[in-house]
């Protein structure tokens, strides 16, 4: 018997299109699971009776229908839920009920999914750190913002999240955690719903426990199917440090080059990368930016409603203030000259790799350094997590794997090839971290294989 929590999605989805697992039988399981793991509070909301009956039986609708067909998939409390209640992480949202789903959420759905719950983000997907522990550590963070989508798969609770990233708020949780964080181009997937945090730079981000399983996913929201895996015989790519690679803890560097160092030994083409100045000061201009518009965006809460805001997060809001509308005007000229740069620069590589995080994650009084993570949000381009290492205390450390913008289909398809070498014996690269009681919260999970008939 294979446990449901290390078995390939795209199995896991046929045999309910065909009846070989009942949908509700996955629901049930992923509530048996979310209630062993509360301690982790990677969940603020679940639903149980709305998720059995959205379980249910439902007429085919066709291909689109079934492409994520009774596949539980956890949701950042950032996005507007009609079935569920949406604080946007903040006191101030207590009990809000959105009279509309987020643009992804109605995707999900449409495509078969069962949306398990609201996930546990940081105030406004900003400050200060949520209650999530890390399922490797409970004395460590999973990173933010998007804390429980990350814990909730890294966790095994359930096989699929969405999250947000502003400026490093998936790729860098997913390196925390041990899974497959994946952040599109910018605007690849619609945002209509989400609660902005700073609209020029804000990103709808998947988290799963293999490249295969993102790709799943990002294929059904997309509808446009890319190659499975690249021959990495042909592959040519780029090791990027960049100008912010001095933020790397000594233990996260010498983790992220042997891994470099294990895909050259196994016969990759990987050039050194020195992307030159004007990338210098991208971590400075995501700041701005973010800081600028988060001010600009939230100041309507920060008026109505500032005794309800976190200290750390109102106090954010008046730091911002330091940014001026010049400031703001001249950083966005600057990332945008950066952007039309990198197109240039990148041209010729399959996609660059780099450090996902500064450093193994963090104790609970914050979320990490996104140093690592900004310029990429900045430049707008798609990058993923891939789990790749350790640092020094045993904790995983993810290398980053970003490609020009819209080339997501051959990132995926790298990517893929990267976790068959750097997980060569071991599964998939996320499955070395997945807690050990994991496989055991629901003892009846191992009752289905795949190629199993449906029960009476």
């Amino acid at each position: 018997m294979q446990p449901f929590a290390k078995t390939p999605l795209s199995e896991i989805r046929d045999a309910v299109a065909a009846g070989a697992i009942e949908a509700e039988r996955l629901v049930r399981w992923t509530l048996a699971r979310i209630r062993a793991a509360a301690d982790l509070e990677a969940f603020v909301y679940v639903g149980e009776d709305a998720l059995v009956a959205d379980a249910a039986p439902a007429p085919s609708a066709g291909p689109v229908r079934r492409s994520l067909a009774g596949l539980p998939v956890a949701v950042k409390d950032i996005f507007e839920t009609s079935a569920m209640p949406t604080s946007f992480g903040s006191k101030a949202y207590a009990g809000h009920r959105p009279v509309m789903d987020a643009a992804i959420v109605t995707a999900l759905r449409q495509r078969g999914a069962i949306v398990a719950g609201k996930t546990a983000t940081t105030e406004f997907a900003a400050w200060p750190p949520a209650r999530t522990r890390n399922p490797l550590d409970s004395a460590r963070s999973p990173g933010g913002s998007s804390a429980g989508s990350a814990a909730a798969v890294a966790a095994g609770l359930v096989p699929l999240a969405i999250g947000t990233q502003t400026l490093g708020s998936v790729v860098r949780p997913a390196s925390y955690c041990g899974v497959v964080g994946f952040k599109p181009t910018y605007a690849r997937l619609s945002r209509a719903g989400l609660k902005p945090l700073a609209e020029s730079l804000d990103s709808i981000g998947l988290f799963a426990r293999s490249v295969a399983d993102v790709r799943l996913l990002y294929e059904a929201l997309v509808d446009e199917p890319g190659p499975e895996t690249a021959d990495r015989r042909g592959l040519r790519l780029g090791f990027c440090r960049g100008a912010w690679w001095s933020e790397v803890a000594p233990d996260a560097r010498a983790a992220i080059e042997a891994s470099v160092g294990r895909l050259r030994a196994a016969g990759l083409a990987i050039d050194d990368v020195d992307l030159g100045p004007a990338f210098a000061d991208l971590v400075e201009i995501g700041r701005t930016i973010h800081d600028f518009e988060m001010r600009r965006g939230l100041m309507p809460e920060y008026i109505a409603a500032r005794d309800r805001l976190a200290p750390s997060m109102a106090a954010g809001i008046e730091r911002a203030g330091r940014w001026t509308a010049a400031d703001h005007r001249d950083a966005l000229g600057r990332a945008e000259e950066a952007r039309m740069a990198f197109q240039r620069a990148a041209a010729g590589y399959d996609a660059l790799l780099c450090a996902a995080a500064a450093t193994e994650a963090p104790d609970m009084s914050h979320t990490g350094d996104p140093s690592q993570n900004i310029p990429w949000t900045v430049l707008h381009v798609p990058c993923l997590t891939l789990p790749a290492a350790t640092g020094a205390t045993g904790m995983p450390i993810g290398l980053q794997v970003v490609a020009e913008r819209y080339a997501e289909p051959r990132l995926l398809a790298v990517a893929d090839a990267l976790e068959r070498l750097l997980s060569a014996g071991a599964g998939t690269a996320s499955s070395r971290y997945l807690p050990a009681w994991a496989d055991a919260v629901c003892a009846d999970e191992t009752l289905w294989a795949p190629g199993a008939q449906r029960r009476a």
